[in-house]
This record gives structure tokens, C-alpha cells and sequence, in this order.
């Protein structure tokens, strides 16, 4: 999660869909390149940017073949998620990303330099604690299904 969303907050204010796929590859593993690879998550995900096109804001979804019952927990969340933060700025993701990354709000401030007291409005305005919280969560729920 912390990946996508630093890829996010770098490319802002682009919106991306982003569909990953879990399951087994059918060929071997290139770390090089996925140039000749199959298998279920290319497919799954695939899939998923095809039912993603409609949607209007940055977004991630997960897909297996088997669609286990956790997996429809986690992309709800991730829907709720990623539509509150369609209003977003950039120093908002700039700053849940940072706590993502163990640092504190005083150190979010001196990285966009910007007062303590705004990072914490912003903070408190946009509940990036609440959206850190659920993203830890789901973060270690998608860990269980790879």
C-alpha cells in the first residue's frame, strides 16, 4: 500500500488505477521483466482495470480467481478510502505517506515546510489518522492473502 501511495502522491494530480492480482504464476519468474509472463494475477488483474475504467478517482482494487470473502472487506474499504480522499492535495497524501513511513507530524511539517499547527488542521480536517489506521489494517490483511 505504501508503495502505491508514493507512486500517488509523486505523479499528483494524475489519477491512477491501480488492480493487483494474487494467485500463481503459470510461467517463470522474470524479476527483469514481465515480458512473457502468465498466469492468474495478469489476468485477474487486467480484469479489474477493465471494471475500474468508470471510476473517477485514484483508485486500487485487489483480485484473486477465488474472490475470498476477506477480499470483498479489503476493496470496500479500499473504495471508501480512495473516494474521501478524491479531494485531496497533494500535501495531504504528502503527509499520510510520511506517517506511513513511522515519521511524525512535526517532521511532516519541516518536509513540506509548512507550521506544525497547519499539518495538524490538515490532518484533523482530511482524518488522515483514520485513513493511517485502516490502511495499516488492510495493509496487513493483504499481506495474509500473498
Amino acid at each position: 500500500m505504501r508503495d502505491i501511495l508514493e507512486i500517488m502522491t509523486a505523479m499528483y494530480p494524475v489519477k491512477l488505477r491501480v488492480s493487483l492480482g494474487i494467485g500463481n504464476l503459470e510461467t517463470e519468474l522474470n524479476p527483469s521483466q514481465t515480458l512473457g509472463m502468465d498466469g492468474s494475477p495478469f489476468h485477474t488483474a487486467r480484469n479489474g482495470i477493465d471494471s475500474m475504467k468508470k471510476i473517477d478517482y485514484s483508485h486500487i482494487q485487489i483480485f484473486t480467481e477465488a474472490e475470498p470473502q476477506e477480499l470483498c472487506l479489503i476493496n470496500r474499504s479500499l473504495d471508501l478510502t480512495y473516494s474521501a480522499m478524491k479531494g485531496w492535495k497533494k500535501n495531504t497524501f504528502t503527509v499520510l505517506l510520511d506517517r506511513l513511513k513511522g515519521e511524525s507530524l512535526q517532521d511532516c511539517a519541516g518536509n513540506l515546510n509548512i507550521s506544525v499547527r497547519g499539518v495538524y488542521k490538515l490532518a484533523s480536517t482530511n482524518l488522515v489518522h483514520q485513513h493511517y489506521d485502516l490502511l495499516m489494517c488492510l495493509e496487513q490483511e493483504i499481506n495474509k492473502l500473498i
